[in-house]
């Protein structure tokens, strides 16, 4: 690594011991809540290719309340709510995390979880920040699907009893409020945090044979926005990472910024954003799977849906009265240093060398590491999708490939 350059972080965490035992055994809690027969139990795996097929084939003409279904609740509950729960707590547990809630104070909190469906964000936030279990919020989970919400507020109260037996925490201060209703429901309060996970991705599809392929950032950073408070709020959306995806974050991340918002993760900067989904990289962000929970990737692998790699792309923006948001340059680090963010896992470069895809001010860079860091041999940068690194931005060149911006790392 050129001693010049600088590792400051990683977007993704691991929750304390305790907690990542009840993510592991979120089966049984989700079986003692909602529970299934044996005859049920025997076909989950059918059952979850169906759901999957759903999704992945029927995306122009699929109803958006699928989760009213009992069958496509239960098998969703065990699959993809359960992997994104695995992947929601991997981000909180990280700056994403602390940069949510305040975890001091005794005033109640409002936040909005849009597309609730089976309370993921709540139950992830639960289990992946701990300060905050002692914190009052109040959470405004909103769905059209009222057996989603039904279950979800089953399934945290679950995971928040579980806590209290395995942590010795008290009774949970968290107040959860179901609001049946499509995104765009009013409610009552504004909110410090307002979420969105996995939810707009599903609202274009269901819109796009009447307005079109366009992400349509303006629109929906006008619906999550007019959620907030508008002094001080945070607002946060998750989608998988696909190209589509991509797009839609960097059509929302152009409107929030056109409206005063400042990007706070994961962009290194507030420039033009160089990997928009249109090109040959997007923006996304992956993990080994090997950390899962063993029973959910045996039931992924039942249902014919083995799973390697975990990923995401997100979004989160504030609005604050300083304008704070921004990284800042670690103590140590050269003046000239720029923050690149990893965007991608270690990639064979010309002559062996180990490199990475990231996103800068410069625009798409590819992180070159220095002489002598080969792929096969040799000291390898403790690097990961996610990474945020400080380097010189001196280029060596454009990838033909990407048309990125060569940087030693």
């Amino acid at each position: 690594m050129n001693p010049r350059s600088r590792i400051a972080d990683s977007l993704f965490g691991q929750p304390a011991p305790e907690d990542a035992h009840i993510l592991e055994d979120f089966g049984n809690l989700a079986q003692k809540a909602r529970p299934l027969s044996a005859r049920q139990q025997l076909g989950l795996g059918l059952e979850i290719k169906r759901l999957f097929h759903f999704l992945a084939d029927e995306r122009g003409t699929r109803r958006v309340d699928y989760l009213n279904n009992p069958a496509s609740l239960a098998a969703y509950i065990r699959s993809y709510h359960w992997w994104n729960l695995v992947r929601l707590i991997r981000l909180f547990s990280g700056p994403v995390g602390t940069a949510l809630i305040p975890a001091g104070g005794a005033e109640e909190i409002p936040c909005v979880d849009l597309g609730s469906g089976p309370f993921t964000v709540p139950i992830a936030l639960w289990l992946s920040r701990p300060e905050l279990r002692r914190r009052p919020l109040v959470w405004y989970c909103v769905d059209r699907s009222k057996s989603a919400l039904t279950a979800g507020e089953e399934l945290f109260l679950a995971a928040a009893a579980r806590t209290v037996l395995v942590n010795g925490d008290g009774p949970a201060p968290w107040r959860i409020v179901r609001v049946p209703g499509d995104v765009g429901t009013k409610i009552r309060r504004k909110a410090r945090l307002v979420c969105a996970a996995n939810v707009l991705n599903e609202l274009i599809q269901a819109r796009s044979s009447s307005c079109g392929r366009e992400p349509q950032g303006q629109r929906y950073a006008a619906l999550l926005s007019a959620y907030a408070d508008p002094d001080a709020a945070s607002v946060l959306v998750v989608e998988p990472g696909t190209p589509p995806s991509a797009r839609l974050l960097s059509s929302l991340r152009s409107a929030f910024g056109d409206a005063g918002w400042q990007v706070s993760a994961p962009c290194p900067h507030s420039g033009p954003c160089p990997m928009d989904g249109r090109s040959a990289k997007w923006c996304n962000f992956a993990f080994s799977s090997r950390d899962a929970p063993r029973e959910l990737r045996s039931v992924s692998k039942s249902a014919g849906l083995p799973k390697e790699r975990v990923g995401l792309s997100f979004l989160l923006m504030h609005r604050t009265p300083s304008g704070a948001g921004l990284p800042g340059i670690p103590p140590g680090s050269p003046a000239a240093s720029i923050p690149v963010r990893v965007t991608s896992d270690a990639i064979i470069l010309p002559g062996g060398r180990t490199g990475f895809y990231g996103c800068s001010k410069l625009g798409l860079v590819v992180l070159e590491c220095a002489a002598g860091e080969v792929a096969s041999k040799g000291p390898q940068p403790r690097l990961e999708s996610g990474a945020l690194v400080y380097v010189e931005g001196t280029s060596k060149g454009t990838d033909r490939k990407t048309g990125g911006i060569f940087v030693e790392f």
